[in-house]
């Protein structure tokens, strides 16, 4: 594996989905430290590095963008 082909180094994002309401959230570390804490109706649905995930969208061809968004929502 070369340098290029290693995932960026970067900020993660934490996904949150309310039990009862279905909103979502998009929290920090630090946030999301603070929501596992209180362990309220947030259940954490995923964990995302956002240079990787921004990096993969903008690659993509510009129709595909919309199924690679409906995709991830889809499976939160």
């Amino acid at each position: 594996m070369t340098p290029d082909d290693r995932p960026l180094e970067g900020q993660f994002a934490f996904v949150y989905r309310h039990r009862k309401t279905g909103e979502i959230r998009v929290l920090n570390c630090e946030q999301a430290r603070i929501m596992d804490r209180a362990r309220g109706d947030w259940i954490h649905t995923a964990t995302l590095n956002l240079h990787v995930w921004v990096q993969h969208l903008l690659n993509l061809p510009a129709r595909k963008r919309p199924h690679a968004i409906r995709t991830i929502i889809e499976n939160l």
